[in-house]
């Protein structure tokens, strides 16, 4: 079972680069998909949901295993741990908008407000965006 809560599933989906899709008939009316696979935030109430007792019927239903067993440890702590580092990585990246940005790393306050939108779904030309935006203050 998960030990984070929905809204850090949620938020580590996205920095996983899941995308958000709408449906009605979906857990919150949402779900994450990614490579026609879908992100699993609790595997035993979707078990139950569809009434499959075998995990590997979840596959057949188009549902990623191999993401939900690589995560399913993760604490809340350490999904926001994981989306500071990807931010982290694009600072230092050469192909991202945030490459170079090293202030940010001196500034604990903006790295939060970061990764807090990280965390949301924004992109990373919003962020740098955010990060100008900030710098002439």
């Amino acid at each position: 079972m998960m030990k984070m809560n929905y809204d850090n599933s949620v938020e580590l989906a996205l920095a996983l680069n899941f995308k958000r899709v709408e449906d009605t008939d979906a857990f919150n009316g949402e779900y994450f998909i990614k490579e026609n696979k879908k992100w699993i935030h609790w595997i035993h109430k979707l078990k139950a949901k569809l009434g499959v007792e075998d995990e590997e019927e979840l596959r057949e239903h188009g549902y990623d295993l191999d993401s939900y067993y690589k995560y399913r440890s993760y604490t809340n702590a350490m999904a926001r741990e994981y989306i500071s580092m990807q931010i982290k990585e694009s600072i230092y990246s050469q192909d991202s908008v945030l490459s170079g940005k090293i202030d940010i790393l001196d500034n604990g306050q903006l790295l939060q407000s970061i990764v807090s939108l990280k965390e949301e779904g924004f992109d990373d030309e919003v962020l740098a965006d955010f990060h100008y935006q900030m710098s002439k203050r």
